[in-house]
């Protein structure tokens, strides 16, 4: 199977364990099956210390971007979610993400207005998926989906900077330091 392909795939199956798993009180689930299909993109990666590092940002990025939302009152979740004020299966579906940034998603690293304008709508729309699976809440409603907009909307080309930046300062594995 073609890296791409097997990567978005990895991706959607990471996206509805992350879902489904906290809409039915299993809030473990994603995060478990996040970890276990990175795995092997970050262990054939030439780079790989830059994807753990992209990894590693992303997660704490979204879990501060989140518990802003959460504390402004925008978004909330059920009462059996891992962490507060974000939830572990909210961080894994960041770094869900994060891991399509060097494959599937490759392409949008070039194209800085794409990203944006992609995180302002695909963002949204994932958050109202997440309401319909019963994962989250919006309690403001359409402002709740217009701030979770304008944050995705930075947040995208942010993580590819990240995506850049970590890769650039990682040695290829391969390669020792003199």
């Amino acid at each position: 199977m073609n890296q791409n392909l097997a990567n978005f795939v990895g991706f959607q199956l990471g996206w509805f364990a992350c879902i489904l798993g906290a809409a039915h009180g299993r809030p473990w689930l994603g995060p478990l099956v996040v970890v276990a299909w990175l795995a092997p993109f970050v262990w054939i990666s030439p780079r790989s210390r830059g994807d753990l590092a992209t990894l590693l940002a992303a997660g704490l990025s979204s879990y501060l971007a989140d518990s802003v939302l959460v504390l402004a009152g925008w978004l909330s979740f059920p009462s059996a979610a891992w962490g507060w004020p974000s939830t572990l299966w909210m961080v894994a579906l960041w770094v869900n993400l994060a891991g399509t940034l060097r494959w599937s998603l490759s392409w949008l690293r070039e194209h800085r207005a794409w990203s944006a304008l992609l995180g302002s709508l695909g963002g949204p729309l994932a958050y109202a998926a997440g309401v319909r699976l019963g994962a989250v809440q919006l309690p403001a409603g359409a402002v709740s989906l217009v701030a979770v907009g304008v944050v995705w909307a930075l947040a995208m080309p942010a993580l590819l900077w990240l995506s850049r930046v970590c890769e650039a300062g990682a040695l290829p594995r391969e390669v020792k330091a003199t």
